[in-house]
């Protein structure tokens, strides 16, 4: 069975406290990933995937 998208998204992120930098960077990579997944090759990105 495929993890669902959020499981995906949080599997970034260590179990410890993220320095800001740290927090910043997974949500970079967490964003980068969600498009992927979603197959958003360009820009604008619509609304109604990301709700």
């Amino acid at each position: 069975m495929n993890p669902g998208v959020l499981t995906v998204l949080r599997d970034f992120v260590p179990i410890r406290p993220l320095t800001r930098t740290e927090a910043y960077r997974i949500a970079e990579l967490q964003a980068a990933r969600f498009l992927k997944l979603m197959q958003v090759n360009e820009a604008p990105t619509s609304e109604r995937i990301i709700s």
